[in-house]
């Protein structure tokens, strides 16, 4: 059969344990020259895989198990790139709950409303997609202590990266550079505590999930998303770049409770007249206006004014009698 590059390497694998029925399906895997070495295709069922049937809940239900040790997942996950996990894992028919544990069952961590979702179930299996693609092992329902036997395999944890980083928030922001898929963040915003995974990095596109809200989006390059954290921030999340199939983000908060108003102190009014004009004030004006200064005439002015009126009044009396006797 003959086929173009583009699409000959694109496929899907299938890890089948035909003991138990479990299966692990790894979809839209990248096939490359030295992703298919011969260490890559060396996989037994012992020794390589996870596989339980003797697990029981606090309930006394069977819980199957289904996953890898460490060394099979970094040959599967870090050279061939799947971008989806399904899982087929035993159970007595009962598919409500998925769970995430270490290689013995124990540290288990519920992920039925974190992102994963049922896809098939009878009265022996449960077939589940996986938020994204890590192990060590997953079981369908929370084992109890001490339920196990002896699980086939040992040693595991996350596929490409495991780590969670703790970061801060910051309205600045940060730039994390050659993130490998599965590469976490966890946060806190008043008082929440939140996680941020890379679920898939492509060539051009990176999958993220947050969580507790399990809400899931995917960034081109250069394109950026915000996300509400609560009523007062929110999450700011711009995919930089990506180089061989790691990523470049800048994550940064935004803050979108308004800033209170701060009043300036005010100014009393005869401060602020003086200011713009340098003049008096108003008040002062109006009082030199309406009282101005009154002069008193002096004692020898008013008695000189006498003189000349009576000296006056006693003219006008001789000249009259001359008149008559004319």
């Amino acid at each position: 059969m003959k086929t173009n590059y583009t699409e000959g390497r694109q496929a899907n694998v299938m890890l089948n344990n035909t003991a138990d029925g479990s299966v692990i399906w790894f979809l839209n895997v990248t096939l490359t020259k030295t992703g298919l070495s011969s260490h890559t295709r060396d996989i037994e069922a012992s020794g390589d895989l996870i596989s339980d049937t003797s697990l029981t809940d606090a309930s006394g239900n069977t819980v199957g198990m289904v996953g890898m040790v460490a060394d099979t997942r970094d040959k599967i996950l870090n050279n061939l790139y799947p971008e989806v996990c399904q899982l087929k894992i035993p159970s007595d028919g009962t598919c409500d709950e998925l769970w995430h544990c270490d290689d013995s069952g124990d540290n288990c961590v519920e992920m039925t409303n974190q992102g994963a979702t049922l896809l098939a179930n009878d009265s022996t299996t449960c077939t589940w997609e996986l938020p994204y693609c890590e192990f060590s092992a997953w079981t369908s329902g929370e084992p109890s202590s001490g339920s196990g036997g002896t699980t086939t395999g040992g040693g595991g944890g996350g596929g490409g990266t495991t780590e969670t980083t703790q970061i801060t928030l910051t309205t600045a922001g940060t730039t994390y550079t050659a993130l490998a898929r599965n590469t976490k963040f966890e946060f806190s915003s008043e008082g929440v505590t939140h996680k941020l995974t890379l679920t898939k990095v492509s060539t051009d596109t990176t999958d993220f999930l947050l969580e507790p809200s399990a809400e899931k989006f995917t960034l081109s390059i250069g394109e950026e998303k915000t996300v509400a954290l609560n009523s007062n921030e929110q999450l700011y999340v711009k995919l930089l770049a990506i180089s061989t199939r790691k990523a470049d983000l800048l994550i940064k908060k935004i803050v979108t409770k308004p800033l209170s108003l701060i009043t300036p102190p005010s100014t009393p009014k005869e401060e602020v007249q003086e200011e713009i004009t340098g003049a008096v004030p108003i008040e002062k004006e109006a009082e030199e206006v309406m009282a101005p200064e009154v002069k008193i005439p002096s004692m020898g002015i008013i008695v000189g004014a006498l003189i000349v009126v009576i000296a006056l009044i006693i003219a006008f009396v001789i000249i009259k009698r001359k008149v008559r006797e004319f």
